[in-house]
């Protein structure tokens, strides 16, 4: 089997060309192995950074004689949002009531 190979376009990707006894094949692959570096945060982890963020923003509108508006979304995502955001209100005393 032969292979030939075209410059790789824009996109990375190369048009190879296999040619066989009887048939040709052409394949659109990637030009070159590329090595893209991956974050992997727990949930959790993130659900407390983004309740510490929202904690920060309603004390600083207070500080500032302000106030908070929160817009609340609904669904399963944002849940342990809320519960770090409840266990705050708990444990520190984390005001909403403006």
């Amino acid at each position: 089997m032969e292979a030939e190979s075209s410059e790789p376009s824009r996109s990375g990707l190369a048009l190879w060309l296999l040619r066989g006894t009887r048939d040709v094949y052409f394949y659109l692959m990637p030009a070159s192995k590329e090595r893209v570096p991956v974050v992997i945060v727990e949930y959790d982890e993130i659900a407390k950074t983004i309740a510490k963020r929202i904690a920060d923003i309603i004390k600083e509108r207070r500080r500032e004689g302000g106030r908070a508006v929160l817009g609340l979304a609904t669904g399963s995502t944002p849940i342990g949002i809320y519960r770090e955001l409840i266990k705050m209100h708990r444990e520190e005393g984390l005001d909403f009531s403006d």
